[in-house]
């Protein structure tokens, strides 16, 4: 076991161990010397590390154990990111080809997004497959330009029925 979870351990043994104590005592003069005696104990279990060296040991686990948590609040924040981007992406392909509907286009479209700079998770890129004629072509560009405020260059049409999901700038 380690030296932090044997401390905790001794802790709630002698906590245990007080309160079993206090409980059985008769009222008086010995719970008095009692609850004294209960409280050295306490204390001595609490400042053990301090007294028998294994403070720094016990110090060491604590940074550990806070690394370990600062590494995972980061990992799971890059997969909320993750998340957040396939959730506007998937959710603006299918406004987008919704209107494309609406249009009496037929057409399969995949958006990639990317985190900008005041940490908003934004469409960088669409792309659209399929067979369009141009007139329908400009239609799509001037939607998804209005809608996204994205530049010509970061919309690309495509000949191929289905477009990977993954397109990119």
């Amino acid at each position: 076991m380690s030296g932090l979870g044997s401390w905790l351990l001794s802790i709630t043994a002698a906590a245990l161990l007080v309160g079993v104590l206090e409980a059985m005592m008769p009222e008086g003069s010995v719970k008095a010397v009692n609850r004294l005696g209960c409280g050295l104990l306490l204390f001595l279990v609490l400042v053990r590390p301090a007294l028998g060296g294994g403070y720094e040991r016990l110090l060491e686990e604590l940074h550990s154990w806070q690394s370990e948590a600062a590494e995972e609040t980061e990992r799971l924040n890059q997969v909320e990111i993750s998340l957040e981007e396939t959730i506007i992406a998937e959710e603006a392909a299918a406004y987008i080809q919704a209107e494309a509907g609406e249009q009496g286009i037929s057409c399969s479209v995949a958006v990639t997004c990317a985190r900008s700079e005041d940490g908003l998770t934004l469409p960088v890129a669409v792309e659209i497959g399929g067979v369009i004629q141009e007139a329908q072509r400009e239609a799509l560009r001037a939607l998804i330009q209005e809608a996204f405020a994205l530049s010509e260059e970061q919309i690309h049409f495509t000949e191929a029925e289905e477009v990977r999901q993954d397109a990119g700038p």
